[in-house]
């Protein structure tokens, strides 16, 4: 960006556009005269056609009276009048019309004054502090919700829309395979532990094999001990138990 001046203008865009108002300016006022000459043709030519009426079988004698006669003679100034009021209704419109769209180039203007000031004062640490603040649970996609940031200066909207992106892309076997969403919703989860138990111990009531736990020491069997069956069952089962 050059430091180039463009005399009143801000910008060669602000130049740019007042060229082209210019230009259309113009090709108005060319209009206009064309228009203005058609009627001054017509006017002249209605003059052409009444004038002959008016002095046809006259002598040079009496065409003097016939001039001076209002009510029979075309006078030159109601042409005149009839011009000037065409043009004065013309120009009227136009400063309208160019007073209309000057007003419209200012408000453009403080519009935008008023954005480059915002972004001038635009506070990115803020905006991502407020927008995890409204929405905690974003924290743990903070990284890829920074990919998914397009804006050069995002707002609380544009952060809150790339949360949603990230999470439309995240299938369910993605959460499966990420350790800290399991620790954190599936093995604390009470109902998902008493589930794995109960199909555990209906597997060992239909007499699956038990699985067993190898450590560095003996292996440590949970399956359930076994139950005497008779009495003389349970005789050899309290004879082990008191010799150990």
């Amino acid at each position: 960006m050059t430091n180039t001046q463009f005399g009143k203008f801000e910008s060669l865009e602000e130049l740019l556009k007042a060229y082209q108002n210019l230009e259309s300016a113009y090709t108005k006022k060319c209009q206009l005269a064309a228009k203005l000459k058609k009627q001054l043709q017509e006017l002249l030519d209605q003059y052409d056609q009444i004038a002959p009426k008016v002095f046809q079988d006259q002598t040079p004698e009496n065409i003097n009276d016939i001039l001076e006669d209002n009510s029979t003679a075309v006078e030159p100034s109601n042409l005149e009048l009839d011009i000037l009021d065409n043009v004065c209704q013309e120009q009227d419109q136009e400063r309208e019309q160019e007073q209309a769209l000057e007003q419209e180039q200012d408000q453009e203007r403080e519009q935008e004054q008023e954005q480059d000031q915002a972004l001038d004062q635009y506070d990115l640490d803020g905006e991502i502090e407020s927008f995890f603040a409204a929405y905690p649970q974003a924290k743990r996609y903070a990284l890829l919700i920074g990919q998914a940031i397009t804006a050069p200066k995002p707002v609380m909207a544009d952060f809150l829309a790339a949360f949603v992106n990230v999470l439309l892309s995240i299938s369910p076997q993605d959460y499966l395979k990420d350790p800290e969403f399991l620790n954190k919703y599936v093995y604390t989860n009470q109902d998902i532990r008493q589930y794995f138990i109960r199909s555990y111990l209906d597997g060992l009531f239909k007499g699956d094999k038990p699985k067993t736990i190898y450590g560095k020491a003996a292996a440590i069997s949970v399956t359930p001990p076994p139950r005497p069956k008779s009495l003389a069952e349970a005789c050899d089962l309290a004879k082990k138990i008191l010799t150990k």
